[in-house]
């Protein structure tokens, strides 16, 4: 992977590695490349995988419902929010794919800035 490439498999493709505790969640997305695009190019490379890989829109779901700590993003079904402290910054999505996309790119920017991504 060049310098300053995305690489949006890794990021998908490291929630098994999270999961299982295997690394730090922020060097896994940062080694991948998160920081050197915008969050629009990101959610952009993020759906356009999910179009070809919906699988792992269950993952990333499971991975949403086995988290037990806050403030944190969540993902249920086609909402998409940031729960803390009652405030859930919700979003809702006319499919799976365009939630999980969303998800994903929330996830990652909260582990890596501590950034709540999209509506207040």
């Amino acid at each position: 992977m060049a310098e300053h490439e995305l690489d949006v498999e890794a990021v998908l493709g490291s929630i098994d590695i999270i999961r299982q505790g295997g690394r730090d969640p922020a060097e896994v997305f940062v080694a991948a490349g998160v920081n050197n695009v915008t969050d629009e190019e990101l959610l952009i490379a993020i759906r356009s995988v999910l179009e070809v890989r919906a699988d792992l829109c269950q993952t990333w779901q499971a991975w949403s419902y086995d988290k037990r700590w806050s403030p944190s993003p969540y993902l249920d079904g086609f909402e998409v929010g940031h729960y803390s402290a009652g405030e859930h910054h919700v979003r809702h999505h006319a499919n799976v794919i365009d939630a999980c996309a969303d998800f994903v790119l929330s996830e990652v920017r909260w582990i890596v800035d501590c950034r709540i991504v999209g509506g207040a």
